[in-house]
């Protein structure tokens, strides 16, 4: 299995690049594809979830990664897995209508 820390660092190399990509997106046309960011994406909280929130949180996990059990690094690997989509979704689908 991947270690921890990399699907860490992958998670929120993903989340920063899924903001800007949603930002470029919005002004393209898109819309956002996710109800709870949809609610708040023209507003603050958007980029304190996105940019703050998440990675202390990634952070968090990664200070207590000895104290996990092991079925938490297999839902940690889904996260990413479903980012990795995500980051193929965004440079098929989105990122033709942004060059």
């Amino acid at each position: 299995m991947i270690s921890l820390k990399l699907m860490l660092i992958a998670i929120g190399v993903f989340n920063v690049a899924d903001y800007f990509f949603t930002l470029r997106a919005l002004e393209a046309g898109f819309t956002e594809g996710n109800p709870f960011m949809d609610a708040i994406i023209y507003t603050s909280w958007f980029p304190a979830i996105k940019l703050l929130l998440i990675p202390c949180g990634l952070l968090a996990i990664w200070l207590v990664e000895d104290r996990l059990k092991p079925f938490s690094k297999h839902i940690i690997l889904v996260a990413l897995l479903v980012y990795a989509g995500l980051m193929v979704y965004h440079g098929r689908v989105v990122l033709p209508y942004l060059l």
